[in-house]
């Protein structure tokens, strides 16, 4: 089992109690917010999918990604240049969650789990997927029942996370 991980996410030591049930499938933490860094106020909505918050079977991870790789040096993909190329977008960063018929690059499967408490990602003007901190940001917008902002010292377990930041 292996958990992805990024700098500049803070990582709940809770989200680390998971145990996937099954070594086919991917599994993501939902239990997340984005923090509108260097902003006071962070947003969650149901079903935050984020590559950052994924565990899984390392040989599956494995597998996916060689034939991932594979594929993007045989469709010579890797000779465009571009921050975000328009093929990695259609293709979708969190294995599982995009299916074939819908443009994504496999049919595996993914379920969702949510920590104890929440990870706290931090959406800066330097990370590499588009930051998504409003609703005007989404290309197709999260369910807005559902969308919730927060100042950070009101993230659950987090309490004191500004002061990490001093």
């Amino acid at each position: 089992m292996v958990f992805f991980s990024e700098h500049d996410v803070l990582y709940h030591p809770s989200h680390f109690d998971f145990t996937p049930d099954r070594n086919d499938t991917f599994y993501y933490n939902t239990n997340d917010w984005r923090w509108d860094y260097p902003h006071d106020r962070a947003i969650t909505y149901d079903n935050l999918t984020s590559l950052s918050m994924l565990c899984c079977n390392r040989a599956l991870a494995l597998k996916h990604y060689r034939t991932r790789l594979d594929t993007i040096i045989m469709k010579k993909l890797d000779e465009h240049e571009g921050r975000e190329p328009d093929w990695a977008r259609r293709w979708g960063y969190e294995p599982g969650t995009k299916r074939t018929k819908r443009g994504g690059f496999s049919n595996d499967k993914s379920e969702y789990w949510k920590s104890k408490y929440p990870n706290i990602d931090i959406r800066h003007s330097k990370t590499f997927s588009r930051r998504k901190v409003h609703l005007d940001d989404f290309k197709h917008a999260p369910n807005e029942e559902t969308w919730r902002e927060v100042k950070l010292d009101e993230i659950l377990g987090w309490q004191n996370v500004k002061e990490l930041f001093k």
